[in-house]
């Protein structure tokens, strides 16, 4: 994270790129995770979104691209870094908030109340389609934000996160209140009117952007309906792994090939990294290395007697044309 910072400590808001408000996200928002230094920490987050939200710096941006900047703000406020005019500024927003809560349900009347409360927004991903349907119920617009996915920093964090479907479900789905996205910025994002159902569920779909072809990423839809028409915001999300590749693993050996999904051709070279869980417990990293011309990677021999602790491995086998892909596989019978 040094580097990182050292990178972006000096950057002057008019002189910012695409890439350094992005990198600029991204520091603020690892720097959640550091618990070491937090009064610190907070303090830099602050010092970051204050840099973007001055107002020579809000008109150069567009407005969704400073929300994360907003919410990160907000939130370093509320763990009490702050002076005397920046907790004015959270008690304010803080009254505003109980103000809205407490009058909005008296400025509608109780059918419109209750067409918002049952308003729902869902999406699933057409994989074989490349797009996104998005299934809705009184709600007539939302937006669909596109994150790009560093998968091997992700794949180094947690390797067995997408080990089973309901650990994938728990892990990719969106949760409103505690989910990344709500701290950075999205890489695409499209506005889409949505079918209107009469009152029934609906359903539209929105295509996924070609430039973000055999790419991972993590797609999100919020309503974004007026508030006066809504009181009841809506979400919902989930991880699209995007690749071109066929993974045939052979657990007898300890091997797996990598192939081209197109053609079924071997791919040499493709970087696989392997992760391993151990009788103690423990993930460990286990080995990295390349398949060879055939497309294989052997991916149980190592130097050390690692082996025979280990109970399951996963693996990151990434590409330079056809996209990553993650495995699973049990250590071969010894």
């Amino acid at each position: 994270m040094s580097s990182l910072s050292a990178s972006t400590s000096t950057a002057d808001p008019e002189s910012d790129s695409d890439c350094n408000l992005n990198a600029d996200s991204l520091e603020s928002y690892l720097l959640l995770f550091d618990d070491q230094n937090e009064e610190e920490n907070m303090a830099k987050i602050l010092r970051i979104a204050d840099r973007y939200l001055s107002e020579s710096a809000e008109t150069k941006w567009p407005s969704h691209k400073l929300d994360g900047f907003r919410k990160l703000r907000r939130f370093a406020l509320s763990m009490g870094h702050h002076d005397d005019d920046d907790q004015h500024e959270l008690n304010q927003n803080d009254d505003d908030d109980d103000d809205q809560q407490t009058a909005g349900p008296s400025t509608k009347s109780d059918a419109e109340s209750l067409k918002s409360a049952q308003s729902s927004l869902s999406m699933e991903i057409d994989a074989a389609s490349h797009r996104v349907v998005v299934h809705s119920l009184n709600v007539r617009r939302c937006t669909v934000s596109f994150y790009g996915m560093n998968t091997e920093l992700l794949f180094s964090i947690n390797p067995f996160a997408f080990s089973s479907p309901s650990a994938a479900a728990s892990t990719s789905r969106l949760r409103r209140e505690d989910n990344a996205t709500n701290y950075i910025s999205p890489q695409m994002v499209t506005a889409v009117e949505l079918e209107d159902g009469d009152g029934d569920a609906a359903s539209t779909t929105v295509p996924i952007p070609d430039g973000l072809r055999n790419q991972n990423v993590f797609i999100r839809v919020d309503s974004c309906d007026d508030d006066e028409d809504a009181v009841n915001p809506v979400s919902d999300g989930d991880t699209f792994y995007d690749h071109q590749l066929v993974l045939r693993l052979k657990e007898r050996y300890g091997r797996i090939q990598v192939l081209s999904k197109e053609r079924r051709q071997p791919i040499q070279r493709a970087y696989c990294k392997v992760f391993a869980k151990m009788s103690s417990g423990l993930t460990e990293f286990y080995k990295d290395g390349y398949t060879d011309i055939r497309g294989q990677f052997d991916y149980v021999s190592v130097s050390s007697g690692k082996l025979k602790n280990a109970l399951k491995f996963a693996m990151l086998i990434v590409t330079d044309r056809h996209g990553s892909a993650i495995k699973f596989a049990k250590p071969p019978r010894q």
